[in-house]
């Protein structure tokens, strides 16, 4: 099947770009106009015939190769898996230099010894000169002799050992005297038992394995097709180099759009994702993700307000979920968010404070962070946040209600319902300062919050005590013996 104009023109611009040379020079190679390589390039006119083998010569490939499409069958990319005769073979590395060493994996997944003596193969360049072997060399291998099967040791023919045992696996070094034409694509073909398979191996992809420059800038520097891309990434992805997976698409896509996303399988983005391309994501993709996956840790970088309260209000119910170990990334929703956040989405996110506690402490999160609350003017009416929020109740949030003129009744309420942080000398200096009758619930409170076991407890706050009725009611209340005062 003959390939279209476009897919022509492609291949005679990357030939072009890849040998720096400008749409004028190959024209006056040619001997036609600069439009005509335009043309050519962009798919719109058809090359004239007569031209044809003259431009396969300058590209280094054949007429076939320049306008037929390649028949694949019984070919692979370097990246994929072959089956021969039972042996699954594996493209390895590649070595560069002044010779080429290729080198191949190959697993015996049968259950029986595979005779290795008629294994053959060769590297062919893309205008059909066979590269010359150099030597063939095993490693990672030790012939043995196995009993079970009655296999001998026989005179190794080329270096290739005369079996490789059942489930074992066998590494070879394929060595070429040849150094590699980076304009040419090459072809690893191996022939065993009557069948062969062969090892595609792409200019572009060649040249990548070579340069030592960053994959970032590889990618800049070369006018790669979005096929060349898919091939690139499954290449790194099938040696793990997930690092240079990242590094070409972020080369090749300055915003990432969802189908590229769901491409490479980085969609929905995840917290990871969003680490990997923060740069390269847009707002458009990154609210399309969370409305079908929500993840909490991303939503700090939601930037339409409406949209942020819409997925909290939405995503309620997940939100909850969150526990003390991931409680940091509500309290960076708090510090990011919290004044683009409506009243409802407001309280809701004190609620779950109220309810998680701070790292390892047996203190939530609201009332760790209460204080900071308050300076920060995130908290309008103390006593309505403490009564709803706190769990606890201490010194100097009794201080700030009373001097906030709270009602005595009303602090009387959180001092019956909260958990009670209170030493005995703050006790006594409460008593001090803001209780005048004894006779009032308030004072009564207080005093029954003394903890007085003996008489050194006693001592320590004896020299605060500034009234006479506060020692009279310690003693009607039993909490001081009188001999304390002797």
């Amino acid at each position: 099947m003959l390939k279209d104009k476009k897919e022509i023109g492609e291949l005679i611009k990357k030939y072009r770009t890849t040998k720096s040379m400008t749409q004028n020079e190959l024209a006056k190679l040619l001997h036609v106009s600069n439009s005509a390589i335009s043309n050519w390039e962009n798919g719109e006119t058809s090359i004239e015939i007569d031209l044809l083998d003259k431009l396969a010569d300058l590209m280094g490939i054949t007429l076939d190769e320049l306008i037929r499409k390649q028949d694949f069958k019984n070919k692979y990319m370097i990246y994929e898996h072959i089956q021969l005769n039972g042996l699954n073979i594996e493209f390895s590395k590649i070595f560069f230099g002044s010779a080429t060493t290729v080198e191949l994996l190959f697993k015996n997944t049968t259950n029986n010894p595979i005779d290795l003596t008629g294994l053959k193969y060769n590297l062919v360049d893309g205008i059909s000169n066979v590269l010359r072997e150099k030597t063939k060399l095993f490693t990672d291998y030790d012939e043995e002799i196995d009993d079970m099967y009655e296999i001998k040791t026989t005179e190794k023919l080329s270096n290739i050992p005369s079996f490789i045992e059942p489930k074992g696996q066998v590494k070879i070094s394929l060595i070429f005297e040849n150094v590699l034409n980076f304009a040419l694509n090459y072809k690893l073909s191996i022939y065993f038992n009557q069948q062969s398979r062969t090892f595609l191996l792409p200019s572009f992809l060649l040249r990548v394995l070579y340069e030592n420059n960053s994959m970032i800038e590889i990618i800049k520097k070369n006018n790669y097709t979005d096929e060349e891309i898919n091939q690139l990434i499954q290449y790194f992805r099938f040696i793990k180099n997930e690092e240079q997976v990242v590094n070409i698409i972020k080369a090749q896509y300055e915003i990432l759009p969802i189908d590229i996303l769901k491409r490479y399988e980085y969609y929905p983005i995840t917290e990871e994702v969003f680490d990997l391309f923060r740069t390269n994501i847009d707002q458009i993709s990154l609210l399309k993700s969370m409305d079908e996956s929500f993840e909490i840790g991303l939503i700090t970088f939601i930037n339409d307000e409406y949209k942020l309260n819409e997925l909290i209000i939405k995503n309620k119910d997940k939100i909850e979920e969150i526990d003390a170990a991931n409680s940091s990334k509500l309290f960076s929703l708090y510090k990011r968010k919290f004044w683009v956040l409506n009243k409802e989405n407001q309280e809701f996110l004190f609620s779950l404070f109220a309810k998680i506690n701070h790292n390892d402490t047996n203190t939530t999160i609201f009332d760790y962070n209460l204080n900071h609350f308050i300076r920060q003017g995130n908290i309008t009416n103390l006593y309505q946040s403490i009564d709803k929020y706190s769990s606890d109740i201490n010194y100097k949030l009794i201080v700030q209600l009373l001097n906030d003129k709270v009602l005595k009744d009303d602090v009387l309420k959180l001092l019956d319902n909260k958990n009670v942080l209170l030493s005995n000398k703050e006790i006594i200096a409460l008593i001090n300062n803001f209780c005048l009758k004894s006779e009032e619930p308030f004072y009564s409170k207080l005093l029954n919050l003394l903890q007085i076991h003996t008489k050194e407890d006693f001592y320590e706050i004896k020299g605060i005590i500034k009234r006479e009725d506060i020692l009279k009611n310690m003693i009607d209340k039993d909490i001081i013996n009188y001999s304390y005062l002797v």
